[in-house]
């Protein structure tokens, strides 16, 4: 049976088709984050029918909630996702065009009162009916503009008021479709709530470009494509000598983010703490932790050389966690830091002399793509 709903359909738009399988990649995972912070920020109760890829299909059954409750959920999704690619954009470190593109990214709102038949299917319900395809058909219209609020002339129809903060603005705009002919609507651009998008904090990490380096050599491969095998977590295994498995948290390298490398008879934790380009020049620093309670930060300098790159690298201790009071444990803990550190300096020489060849080889397969 037919019952009378709100239709709302927030959609994601930006992304461009990407080529890479890694851009594909990290495109469809960023978009995902994106309409789970829109999930996350859903206040009005509304209810899911489906994920259409990069928009979702929100009904409510019932009279319309009101035009100052429907704003003020416009308002706090469009807040939330551009807080959010804020927040991308702060922490990237991935180079690919899906990364570098993210906080391009817009959210338009279609809106639609009308008649919905709901059909389950096992645990899910969908909506069908001639009002769900007319809202779909909002998606593609003539509005000048990328991010907006739209709803149909039915919407404001059912309204027994319409009073609402003046900071909207309404326009009226018809569009003609095929089977439905004239359909009148009215639309708010939102481009004044981008004033109030909260800026993300800095991350506290400074960033150190001047340490001497423990080693430095020449890798005969681009920059670009050094730093994203350097930064590509699950790629480690390939060159890491002895690692068994790596555990992530995140399947985008983003600064804050972390995984574990497993070995036979131990694990290191590693937190990505900075990205920074400058003047030609790309650092990246990491956070290893290891045997409980010794960190060690690894900054990487890498230049270009034509079609080749120098990287450096420096590793030293940055803190030790003390679990109790007492010189002796501090002096014990400060003794282990530093022969641990010896040892990684050791080894770490020889495994980067790997991560050159696995950067060499990788750059001889795909020369044509590159």
């Amino acid at each position: 049976m037919a019952q009378p709903a709100l239709i709302f359909i927030p959609d994601i738009s930006g992304f461009t088709q990407f080529v890479t399988s890694t851009e594909i990649e990290h495109s469809n995972h960023i978009v995902k984050e994106l309409l789970e912070v829109l999930l996350e920020n859903n206040k009005l109760g509304l209810t899911v029918s489906e994920i259409e890829g990069d928009a979702i299909l929100f009904y409510k059954i019932g009279s319309p909630p009101t035009l100052p409750e429907i704003l003020a959920q416009v308002k706090r999704m469009f807040l939330s996702f551009h807080g959010y690619l804020q927040i991308i954009e702060r922490d990237r470190v991935c180079q690919c065009g899906a990364c570098q593109a993210a906080h391009k990214m817009t959210l338009k709102f279609i809106s639609h009162y009308g008649e919905i038949n709901e059909v389950s299917v096992q645990q899910f319900k969908n909506i069908m009916g001639k009002d769900v395809i007319l809202a779909h058909r909002l998606l593609k219209s003539g509005i000048p503009e990328s991010e907006y609020f739209v709803s149909t002339k039915s919407y404001f129809d059912a309204l027994t008021e319409i009073d609402y903060d003046e900071q909207f603005v309404f326009s009226e705009h018809v569009e003609v479709y095929d089977n439905f002919g004239e359909v009148f609507t009215k639309y708010t651009s939102l481009n004044i709530l981008r004033n109030e998008i909260p800026p993300p904090k800095p991350n506290k990490f400074e960033l150190k470009t001047d340490r001497k380096p423990d080693k430095s050599f020449e890798i005969e491969a681009p920059l670009n494509l050094v730093h994203s095998l350097l930064i590509d977590q699950k790629r480690k295994i390939e060159w890491i000598k002895d690692l068994k498995a790596i555990k992530e948290d995140y399947s985008i390298n983003r600064v804050n983010g972390s995984h574990t490398c497993i070995f036979d008879n131990f694990e290191i934790d590693f937190t990505t703490i900075a990205n920074k380009e400058s003047d030609g020049i790309t650092y990246y620093s990491e956070q290893s932790k290891v045997f409980g309670d010794l960190y060690f930060i690894t900054d990487y300098k890498l230049e270009r050389l034509g079609e080749a790159t120098n990287i450096s690298i420096a590793t030293y201790p940055a803190l030790y966690e003390v679990r109790g009071n007492g010189k002796i444990k501090k002096n014990i803990n400060r003794i282990k830091s530093f022969f641990v550190l010896f040892i990684i300096k050791r080894n770490s020489v020889k495994g980067f002399y790997d991560f050159k060849k696995f950067c060499e080889n990788e750059y001889l397969k795909n020369k044509e793509n590159l």
